[in-house]
């Protein structure tokens, strides 16, 4: 939001500083009711001209002035026109505000290594539907000597939650199918990060939303 406020002020204010200048090129009488040469007054001209607010006390002054005053006001209402759109969009935007744990943790659970790590919902609302899906991305040496980094997917115990509100609780066993059996994790060399992937249907704003994060094997 800070950025897209800086940006539109920047904008507008370039806008006007460049018309105030073409309308002291016109010389003087360009615009009744100011003095002439004052940039201050042009500039205060360009902004009532471009907002449509038009006070009354300055007005175009020769058909120069008429010809940057029609250019102006197009500008003025495409700029609005844009400006409402983007921040519309902006805030109708639906975020997932989902914190993931700090780390993971490799533990046994029923009796398996397993790699856990729990999400929340900060918003506190519900998010329906909601589906992790978690790969670790492994650099990997083919027969002939090639080194390729590919992506293997980890199945969850539970990939899918119908309604998350609060927190979930995600669950990979490392089994003979797992792409991290017999990794090392004292040194686990060839796994380079985690990557954690999370869609779902926001039922406030009635639109999917995503959210994603990485772990990395100090994590």
């Amino acid at each position: 939001w800070t950025r897209l406020v800086v940006v539109f002020g920047v904008l507008f204010l370039f806008i006007n500083v460049l018309f105030a200048a073409l309308f002291l090129l016109g010389g003087a009488g360009t615009i009744d009711g100011t003095r002439d040469g004052n940039f201050l007054d042009a500039f205060a001209f360009s902004v009532q001209t471009i907002s449509t607010i038009g006070f009354g006390t300055m007005s175009p002054g020769s058909e120069y002035a008429d010809l940057l005053v029609t250019v102006e006001a197009l500008i003025g209402l495409l700029g609005v026109a844009l400006a409402t759109g983007l921040m519309f969009a902006k805030a109708s935007r639906p975020s997932s505000k989902v914190l993931f744990s700090e780390n993971m943790l490799l533990t046994t659970w029923h009796g398996q290594p397993t790699l856990i790590f729990r999400v929340g919902n900060a918003r506190g609302n519900e998010v329906v539907d909601a589906t992790m899906t978690v790969s670790v991305l492994k650099e990997e040496i083919s027969d002939e000597g090639h080194h390729l980094r590919r992506v293997h997917d980890m199945a969850l115990t539970r990939a899918t939650s119908p309604i998350f509100s609060m927190s979930w609780l995600l669950q990979h066993v490392i089994d003979e199918d797992s792409p991290l059996y017999g990794v090392d994790w004292e040194d686990p060399g060839e796994v380079m990060l985690i990557v954690c992937s999370m869609v779902g249907h926001d039922s406030t704003y009635g639109q999917t939303i995503h959210a994603r994060h990485l772990y990395y094997p100090e994590d």
